[in-house]
């Protein structure tokens, strides 16, 4: 049998709800985590000086999925902890872009820690291992994951209905309904997953 979260190791990572975290390389921060489309990352790593790229914790303790384990980002003063401990190591700004790009092709949503002074760490996640993701399907704690600040939109005139969207949507926002594809832009997270492989161009992303 699979091992699966219980609702006391989520309450741990996820926090209290007052939007402190304790992170699974057990620190504490003030952190939010917000889901992030891939132009997002790509300008958050543009301004990373220092990277450091560690195995997926989650997918590493579950192992309820084939998904690559390389695809957590540590950056800025996060780096020289993870480098030191030996849980991370060191990586220029283009392979760890190239290593979030696969992920996220892969379908991975991308997830950053967020703290004042401005994301410390990038989590490619998957929804069957995640311990957000468990926290609110399982546990319904519904600010484990923050939105990002745009939505998809979807242009009915366009869409195809092949249905690719909906494979790669992790929040429950795209099905298949009667007359084609169905959206419900408010259960949008804005990950961009659906955008990227539209093959007409009905999904785009746009800001709330």
């Amino acid at each position: 049998m699979k091992e699966d979260w219980t609702e006391e190791q989520v309450r741990k990572y996820v926090g209290d709800g007052n939007d402190t975290h304790v992170v699974p390389v057990n620190v504490a921060a003030a952190a939010g985590q917000r889901i992030l489309n891939f132009r997002a990352v790509e300008e958050i790593l543009a301004r990373s000086e220092r990277i450091a790229v560690a195995d997926c914790f989650c997918r590493k303790k579950m192992q309820r999925c084939e998904h690559t384990l390389e695809g957590c980002m540590f950056l800025g003063p996060w780096y020289d902890d993870a480098v030191e401990e030996g849980y991370a190591r060191a990586a220029t700004r283009e392979e760890a872009l190239a290593i979030l790009k696969r992920t996220y092709d892969d379908g991975l949503v991308l997830v950053a820690a967020e703290a004042d002074e401005g994301p410390f760490k990038i989590c490619a996640c998957c929804s069957c291992c995640c311990f957000q993701f468990a926290a609110m399907r399982k546990f319904g704690m519904k600010n484990a994951l923050l939105t990002s600040t745009y939505v998809a939109a979807h242009d009915g005139d366009l869409c195809a209905a092949c249905g690719a969207c909906v494979e790669r949507c992790h929040f429950g926002a795209v099905g298949r309904g009667g007359e084609g594809i169905v959206f419900d832009p408010g259960a949008c997270f804005g990950c961009g997953l659906c955008v990227g492989t539209c093959p007409t161009g009905a999904r785009t992303l746009v800001e709330k």
